[in-house]
């Protein structure tokens, strides 16, 4: 397949939020900021990528105001519930089946 400039920056924000919620998750506060700061950096609001910047922010917010993963969680998965769309290209990759993508699933540490 040829390259997707679009894709690619939709999924490489995707990881990068993950990531960040794995660092917050072991404790990598420092980390987790760095990981939350370079998104919002490579991914400005005219690029494919920024609604994942978008759910981040949601997270990042509910995180520092109560140091709750669970609530972060929560707030995350709120936003994609609004913006179903960007589980779009995180489910169209042969594995992975698009109705066993659905917003509770974008947040590892939500009961």
């Amino acid at each position: 397949m040829p390259f997707n400039q679009t894709e690619y920056d939709q999924l490489s924000a995707y990881a990068r939020y993950r990531i960040m919620t794995v660092y917050f998750k072991r404790g990598w506060d420092s980390d987790a900021k760095t990981i939350y700061q370079t998104l919002q950096e490579k991914y400005p609001e005219e690029n494919p990528g920024y609604p994942y910047v978008e759910m981040a922010i949601e997270f990042w917010n509910e995180y520092q105001a109560s140091h709750d993963l669970e609530a972060a969680c929560d707030k995350s998965i709120m936003y994609v519930s609004q913006h179903a769309e960007i589980l779009d290209p995180l489910g169209s990759h042969g594995l992975w089946d698009y109705s066993y993508y659905d917003p509770k699933i974008i947040c590892p540490f939500h009961n």
